[in-house]
């Protein structure tokens, strides 16, 4: 699944920088969550021995994509989350119309080497839930 969620991924990213490679050896500013920095990397490595191009990422927190742009960061290419983007259109902080979905990203769980995991039911998932000795997540308004 994640094969073809990254194949996807790729499909959708090359598509959105291909407009961007007018004139030799551009400079490329992406900006994203960290969860997806790793698998854009690779992706840019081909795009740049195919255009000359070079693509800088900077991978930060999603809460933290919104308050760059919010503070008015500039960037070739964001990839945020729909509500974010959506809301930057609102604003008129983007060109109406130019957004494109590019990738949906379901949740994760992850638990220590070593420890077990029933989520295969309501009932089980709730109770690894409540016993969980303490349980992060990212907040896109708080910018972590």
């Amino acid at each position: 699944m994640f094969r073809n969620v990254r194949l996807s991924l790729s499909i959708s990213a090359l598509c959105l920088l291909a407009p961007l490679t007018s004139g030799a050896g551009a400079e490329i500013k992406v900006l994203d969550a960290n969860a997806l920095t790793i698998a854009m990397k690779e992706l840019a490595a081909d795009f740049t021995k195919e255009t000359g191009n070079q693509v800088t990422f900077v991978g930060v927190s999603p809460g933290q994509v919104e308050q760059r742009v919010m503070a008015g960061e500039v960037y070739d290419l964001v990839i945020t989350a729909t509500e974010s983007s959506e809301a930057f259109e609102r604003d008129g902080r983007w060109i109406a119309g130019t957004r494109h979905p590019l990738a949906r990203v379901g949740i994760g769980v992850a638990v220590r080497d070593g420890g077990k995991l029933d989520l295969s039911t309501v009932e089980s998932t709730r109770r690894a839930l409540l016993d969980a000795k303490s349980i992060t997540y990212s907040d896109l308004g708080g910018g972590d």
